[in-house]
């Protein structure tokens, strides 16, 4: 979805203005103080530049990258005009990109977890909508919490839906850290359980009001949860005696 498709040659793409980052990148799976997460200072070609040279069409809300090994990957095209740095990688801490992290281009999007971005060995670029497209690991999302005690009416679906996925022997573990009021977990729950074969529920707390019982739980509660990798302790006032911290 752009009003100019066109191709780079190696030797075009190293002739364009670079710029160099320092970017730090974690993997979504990186627990507390685990070796998934590392920062270098990237070189490469401000994504937005290849953007403007094909003229992104209205309605292209997904930007997608493919490797050369079939992985992809997409995230939402606003996020490459709200001030992060995006670029096309091709050197690394002053030196040409190593082959194992994706020479010779690669997707470097700061502020973004590198299972919707960070493709290794760049072949190909697609600006697209979300129900036309769906990365290697984009398969479902929702949203209820908005910030710290904000939350929609009721949790939703978003783009792009396992609608799109055939899913209908696919076992599915839906994880949380905490069923609290379950709403989240059961509104996935449901979509799941008539879209695959086995779908279960693991998570961390249980509250006792939570209106999914949950199939793994380790510890059921309704103290208020602080968890070990908080940033901060939840602010509650003295005299406030509604709210509890367990400290894990």
């Amino acid at each position: 979805m752009v009003d100019n498709p066109y191709t780079l040659t190696w030797d075009e793409l190293i002739a364009m203005p670079m710029e160099e980052h320092e970017i730090t990148l974690s993997c979504v799976s990186n627990p507390v103080g685990g070796p998934l997460v590392g920062n270098a200072k990237w070189l490469g070609v401000p994504i937005v530049t290849l953007m403007e040279r094909a003229g992104i069409q209205p309605g292209a809300d997904q930007f997608v990258g493919k490797s050369i090994d079939d992985w992809t990957a997409g995230f939402p095209t606003a996020r490459l005009y709200d001030g992060r740095t995006a670029l096309l990688a091709i050197g690394m801490n002053g030196e040409p990109l190593p082959i194992s992290h994706g020479f010779p281009a690669r997707l470097i999007v700061a502020g973004i977890y590198g299972y919707v971005s960070a493709v290794k060995w760049v072949t190909e670029i697609e600006l697209t909508r979300w129900e036309d497209f769906d990365g290697y690991w984009n398969v479902m999302n929702c949203k209820y919490y908005t910030g710290v005690d904000q939350r929609l009416p009721v949790p939703v679906v978003l783009p792009p839906y396992v609608d799109l996925v055939d899913m209908e022997e696919v076992k599915v573990l839906i994880a949380d850290d905490v069923a609290d009021t379950g709403q989240t977990l059961k509104l996935v729950y449901d979509f799941c359980e008539e879209r695959v074969a086995e779908v279960r529920a693991p998570v961390l707390y249980e509250k006792s009001h939570s209106l999914v019982k949950c199939d793994y739980v380790w510890k059921r509660t309704d103290q208020w949860i602080n968890f070990p990798w908080s940033t901060e302790k939840p602010v509650v006032s003295p005299e406030d005696t509604r709210h509890r911290v367990l400290d894990a």
